[in-house]
């Protein structure tokens, strides 16, 4: 029996996003990028910035609408990606969503740097309340930790793993470190469902 999950490598405004199965092998089916930002209203891609040229109360109404338009632009793209992938007839029922940092903002002194982590745990809990309004369950694993929890779960060398994910992108360009990191996150994915 084939097993599907989505890994979603997290970016500011956008998400990198591969749909993989796994019967006794892992195999991509879809490779994509879906919009977490309106393109139409550029501060929705970086929207703690705001802060940079605002301040006081305009600043912050302004970062609670560009927030909700992230939290609408994400729903929206998930759940069309989701129901292409339905619509081929692949249902998964995970995702794992590769980030950067799960760090608490608050713990930070630099202003600039709790932006980017307030941005980062948006565009987080975005995409991860938008796939469980689809059913789709979440994990998150640390890009810098994809294949360390990787090797630990499949019981696999991260050098092996490493040569696997580059070979299962081989057709396709570009099939960078995102590419492949948001790979390894849909394994575990479809691994843990045992």
């Amino acid at each position: 029996m084939k097993r599907t999950a989505v890994g979603l490598f997290i970016k500011c405004g956008k998400a990198i996003a591969v749909l993989l199965s796994v019967s006794k092998e892992p195999q991509i089916i879809d490779r994509r990028m879906i919009s977490l930002a309106d393109p139409s209203i550029p501060d929705s891609i970086q929207p703690f910035h705001v802060f940079e040229t605002r301040s006081g109360r305009a600043a912050q109404e302004t970062v609670e609408k560009l927030k909700k338009v992230v939290a609408k632009v994400s729903a929206n793209s998930i759940k069309v990606m989701l129901d292409e992938y339905r619509q081929k007839g692949y249902s998964p029922d995970r995702a794992a969503l590769v980030v950067g940092s799960t760090i608490d903002p608050d713990k930070l002194h630099n202003e600039h740097i709790r932006w980017h982590a307030l941005e980062g745990q948006l565009f987080r809990t975005s995409v991860e309340k938008a796939l469980l309004d689809q059913n789709v369950k979440c994990s998150i694993v640390l890009s810098g930790e994809v294949y360390k929890k990787s090797s630990e779960l499949l019981k696999k060398k991260e050098e092996e793993l490493k040569s696997i994910v580059k070979e299962l992108g081989r057709a396709m360009s570009p099939w960078r470190s995102e590419e492949k990191s948001a790979s390894m996150a849909a394994w575990m994915s479809c691994i843990r469902k045992s």
